[in-house]
């Protein structure tokens, strides 16, 4: 990334440190749509006349839905279904971007181009010609659908504006691509419209309270995509050909463990909520014809924080 980007938010108040934090002083009160400059987000270019079949040979989604109108979610895995990386999927005149977080970016590419033999593909890092904004909060498509007149809406929607593209994600967010000479234009019109300059933590709240995980470096190659909840945004097509990880992603789905959702996570009927205290430890033990019974307390093979 050059450094033009991030000097001329610092002219408007963002306080940068050395790991690309940024936050903006005075601390900004919880407001209806917060604009964050997203530093920690790498963009990843993968074009050619077989960037189609190919990332639809090495990703956990069906890329053929890509459209000039919709993205996806999308996990790279390895053989054994682990994900190394989280992605959303942007269309591109080109062929298709990969968004993922910046210290992914590289080591991902490397390990995609391996991959890439024959393939009329190419893959590069375009993030330094690209400024990516996140707006989020209950006004951010409000904002933006005044401001320019449409709006993305359904998660990974994806909507074409002047110069930029801007792409629905879970949590009352929308993401912009902004060429790096307009980003200060968008930035500004942004501002003036109402939407307030806030740091990542703005950006990451409501993505976690919608249950849509990032993979980061120190996560990789820990978690199968149904442990993400990939399976419920929309992040898996299990009626796609192969890719890495495709088989035990796939069994894990069609034969789950009784009592546990796809995602080894022990499930405990709707009704039983109410009488555990939040926080609780409770015993989880396997009842005959399947599922799982609870009582308080917890021992030392199996407990379970709800």
């Amino acid at each position: 990334m050059t450094d033009a980007w991030p000097n001329i938010l610092s002219q408007r108040g963002a306080l940068i440190d050395a790991a690309g934090n940024l936050c903006f002083e005075p601390p900004s009160a919880p407001v209806g749509a917060s604009l964050v400059p997203l530093l920690q987000e790498a963009s990843i270019l993968v074009h050619g006349e077989d960037a189609e079949s190919f990332l639809q040979g090495q990703l956990s989604n069906d890329i053929g839905q890509v459209s000039a109108t919709q993205g996806q979610p999308a996990a790279y895995c390895t053989p054994k279904g682990r994900v190394l990386a989280t992605f959303s999927v942007w269309p591109h005149d080109s062929g298709y971007v990969l968004r993922l977080p910046s210290e992914l970016a590289e080591s991902m590419r490397k390990r995609l181009q391996i991959y890439v033999l024959r393939a009329r593909v190419r893959l590069e890092d375009i993030s330094d010609r690209v400024a990516l904004l996140g707006l989020a909060g209950p006004q951010s498509v409000s904002r933006f659908r005044t401001e320019f007149g449409v709006a993305p809406v359904a998660p990974f929607d994806v909507v074409r504006i002047e110069d930029f593209t801007a792409m629905a994600l879970p949590g009352q967010r929308i993401e912009l691509a902004v060429s790096r000479a307009s980003a200060t234009s968008i930035w500004d019109r942004l501002v003036a419209a109402g939407c307030t300059p806030a740091g990542q933590a703005e950006w990451d709240a409501p993505a976690i309270s919608s249950g849509a995980a990032t993979v980061l470096a120190a996560t990789s190659d820990q978690f199968i995509p149904q442990m993400l909840n990939l399976e419920l945004i929309g992040g898996i097509a299990f009626d796609k050909g192969c890719y890495p990880g495709q088989e035990p992603i796939a069994r894990l789905h069609q034969h789950p463990g009784e009592g546990f959702d796809a995602g080894g996570v022990p499930q405990i009927q709707a009704e039983h909520f109410e009488a555990i205290a939040p926080f609780a430890e409770v015993r989880l033990a396997r009842v005959a014809g399947g599922g799982v019974a609870w009582k308080p307390g917890g021992d030392e093979q199996t407990r379970a924080r709800t």
